[in-house]
């Protein structure tokens, strides 16, 4: 079987469990975060957030899941029993039933697009809505609920900080490495990256084959200048193994 030399960028404790997956596939990882996840002080605007029940609580990832129940938990607070649960991929919701009992659901391809495209989210006029995010990202899901109807409210649960390279260790060990393919899982990770390559780098950075999570990140990666860039079924540690192989074949 083909096997890959993978720079593996996702936030820990994440990077860590998708290099050990792949490499019980053979491929040979390197594992590098580029953002780290932190509480946001911000988190404390939850307990007013749910002084009056929401009617829909969305969580935009397991990290604002697992900040948010933390926080619940320290102030002896539960998550509301009538609302109606959502998070946007099979993997919040499963953190959100183990930390919490909690059914979510979920659509089939985790992103912001599928997850507005549920039922429950069609009609949801004058419906109190609660999104449970990190900093910054993106506002798809806030504005579209908002030009439905929707009572809109968002809290930061925690923030998503770049992670400084030192370029000249970095970028040279990754080439004496072989690396020839890198996964990147959101946007944010790739500007990251793109903005602290080196030049005499980035010719060499931008032949790598990409393996993205969406169509959406592809869009950017081509705009950074890479060309071999192959889109995954979704971010799951299944979804982006099938792709590697797709790309190797």
């Amino acid at each position: 079987m083909a096997t890959a030399n993978i720079l593996v960028t996702r936030p820990q404790p994440h990077g860590a469990a998708l290099a050990n997956y792949l490499r019980q596939q053979g491929h040979q990882v390197t594992c590098f975060p580029l953002l780290a996840i932190s509480e946001n002080p911000a988190i404390c605007e939850l307990s007013s957030a749910l002084t009056a029940p929401p009617d829909i609580i969305i969580a935009i990832s397991d990290a604002a899941v697992t900040f948010s129940h933390q926080y619940l938990h320290q102030q002896g607070l539960n998550w509301p029993s009538q609302a109606q649960y959502l998070a946007v991929g099979q993997r919040t919701a499963a953190t959100w039933y183990q930390l919490a009992g909690v059914s979510a659901l979920h659509p089939a391809h985790s992103d912001s697009e599928n997850l507005l495209a549920l039922p429950q989210l069609n009609p949801v006029s004058n419906a109190r809505v609660l999104i449970l995010k990190g900093n910054g990202g993106r506002p798809l899901i806030e504005a579209c609920l908002t030009a439905r109807g929707a009572e809109v409210t968002c809290v930061e649960c925690y923030l998503r900080q770049s992670v400084t390279l030192e370029p000249a260790i970095s970028f040279a060990k990754w080439q004496d490495n072989e690396i020839n393919s890198v996964i990147i899982t959101s946007g944010e990770m790739l500007t990251s990256l793109m903005s602290q390559v080196p030049s005499e780098y980035l010719e060499w950075m931008q032949r790598l084959t990409l393996i993205v999570a969406s169509q959406r990140i592809k869009a950017i990666a081509s705009s950074a200048g890479f060309n071999n860039i192959w889109v995954a079924d979704g971010a799951s540690h299944q979804a982006l193994s099938h792709c590697i192989k797709q790309s190797l074949q």
